[in-house]
């Protein structure tokens, strides 16, 4: 191979996408030493990667608060990642989101037609397009046309791919996503008095953890909490750690957000708080309406927290093989009774916990097996 033949490009390589990033990178590294990598992300991107990586840090878009700046910050950064990948004689190029859509979508169009590059596009999310602008949707569909190869990381994902007209499927990969630990708390951090307190009178420390909106079902968390609060004796608390959308927020009854025992958190959290919350907590729920691989599920399992999660096919596939948790039916009142369960008999959580098969988990989500795929991917490509 080429001096150079790859470049990996991730705009929002920052919070969970950046220990995603960060893991994935270093594995491909470890596979395949002399394979030589340019990585364009963030300028909030801290994490340490393989040596023989050169990270170039150009998207700083997210410094900037007027969106007429943030685009023009986001269209110069491109630019600046065309010239080096043409200076350098870049041969492949694998993205790792569409952050600006149309601006994205031309620069795959330009440098696949006129600099002769492979592109590979990594979809995280799936379903998210489901809920996106039909101009969104079309953007998106012409950028998995114009990529030469698709990568997702659940067979779910894949099948959903494959039902997209005008999407080769044949092009279409699986790339397992890893666990992912955050390894940034150290040993003088001091949390904010709120959580800490509210963490520490609890016997048994449930957590929300992420972005709040209708797909990831935060609203039937929130009502299944209020039903089952009247059964919580035993020193049961929820704590909801994340942003939640502002509109989504107004469709949720206000007695929802006043529940016993809970404390809402509706702010973007520092790795660190994150980390020092996931230590603190017993159970993460997950209660998403919809999935395509869950960031939030690869982080609570790596630090072998117990999880209560909707029936989605990626969540079953985890619970199922490690009894490491909970599947509800997808209803309030089923995780109500799940919640009262655990409330009336705190033992269920001992017993559950001796079923956990951490081994099971560190297999199907694996950083080697990921990264092996993408090596794999990479070669063909160069020498097709």
């Amino acid at each position: 191979m080429n001096n150079k033949v790859i470049a990996y490009i991730d705009q929002q390589s920052y919070h969970g996408l950046e220990r995603y990033d960060a893991n994935l990178l270093t594995s491909i590294k470890k596979i395949k030493p002399d394979l030589d990598i340019t990585f364009y992300c963030s300028t909030r991107f801290k994490s340490k990667v393989a040596s023989g990586i050169e990270v170039l840090p150009v998207f700083n878009y997210t410094e900037h608060k007027s969106k007429a700046i943030k685009v023009f910050s986001y269209l110069t950064s491109i630019v600046k990642i065309i010239i080096d990948i043409y200076n350098k004689k870049i041969k492949i190029v694998h993205i790792q989101w569409a952050k600006l859509p149309i601006i994205d979508l031309l620069f795959i169009f330009f440098i696949k037609f006129f600099l002769s590059i492979k592109i590979v596009y990594t979809e995280h999310n799936p379903v998210e397009h489901e809920k996106a602008s039909i101009a969104h949707k079309y953007i998106n569909k012409y950028i998995n046309i114009l990529s030469n190869n698709l990568v997702v990381h659940t067979k779910s994902s894949y099948e959903n791919m494959k039902n997209m007209s005008g999407i080769d499927f044949r092009k279409v990969i699986i790339q397992p996503h890893g666990l992912m630990k955050l390894g940034v708390l150290t040993k003088n951090y001091n949390p904010r008095s709120e959580i800490l307190e509210f963490l520490n009178r609890n016997i048994i420390n449930f957590l929300f953890l992420g972005i709040g909106n209708h797909y990831k079902g935060l609203d039937i968390l929130l009502e299944a909490w209020s039903s089952a609060s009247k059964f919580n004796t035993s020193g049961c608390g929820l704590i909801v750690a994340g942003k939640i959308n502002k509109e989504f927020k107004a469709s949720i009854k206000d007695d929802y957000f006043r529940t016993p025992n809970q404390l809402i958190i509706d702010e973007i959290l520092s790795d660190e708080e994150i980390e020092y919350i996931i230590n603190a907590s017993d159970i993460v729920i997950l209660p998403h309406r919809f999935i395509s691989q869950s960031g939030v599920l690869m982080v609570a399992l790596a630090y072998e927290k117990l999880v209560i999660c909707s029936p989605k096919a990626e969540f079953i596939n985890a619970i199922e093989k490690a009894s490491c948790g909970w599947i509800f039916n997808g209803t309030s009142s089923s995780m109500a009774d799940i919640l009262i369960n655990i409330y009336s008999n705190p033992k269920v959580i001992m017993n559950k916990k001796k079923e956990y098969n951490k081994k099971i988990l560190d297999d199907m989500y694996s950083w080697n097996d990921a990264a092996l795929v993408l090596v794999q991917l990479y070669m063909s490509l160069e020498e097709a």
